[in-house]
């Protein structure tokens, strides 16, 4: 296979390995659709539960990635990211992102929403 239908292929494996992994690390509650009038996907994070504490007081300091991928089907696309969320393990978010994608690029195979959680360290 071409390095781009293998590369397709590494994100439609990893989406099946997640799914079957369990959920130590918490749950992710999010909703997406796509307008077709404004040629956008919205992507809308919600919140988080039982998130594992990271931080020295038994918390977090938690804010999520928003990235398109793999990245050659959304070249010009940035990552976005939520607000950071102080000292808590069960962030409330609802906060919206939009993404400029064309329809075609969303059904083509590998194309998925990746979401990362992670914890801000304060300096």
């Amino acid at each position: 296979c071409s390095t781009r239908e293998c590369i397709e292929q590494y994100y439609l494996d990893k989406l099946k390995q997640r799914s079957l992994e369990q959920n130590r690390f918490g749950r992710l509650s999010v909703r997406c659709h796509y307008e077709a009038a404004e040629q956008r996907l919205v992507v809308e994070v919600l919140h988080a539960a039982d998130l594992p504490p990271l931080d020295a007081n038994g918390l977090s300091d938690p804010f999520v990635i928003v990235e398109l991928g793999p990245p050659h089907l959304f070249p010009l696309v940035r990552s976005q990211r939520t607000q950071v969320k102080s000292r808590t393990l069960h962030p409330v978010y609802d906060e919206l992102f939009y993404f400029s994608v064309p329809a075609e690029a969303c059904r083509r195979r590998g194309a998925c929403v990746l979401f990362t959680v992670m914890d801000h360290d304060w300096l």
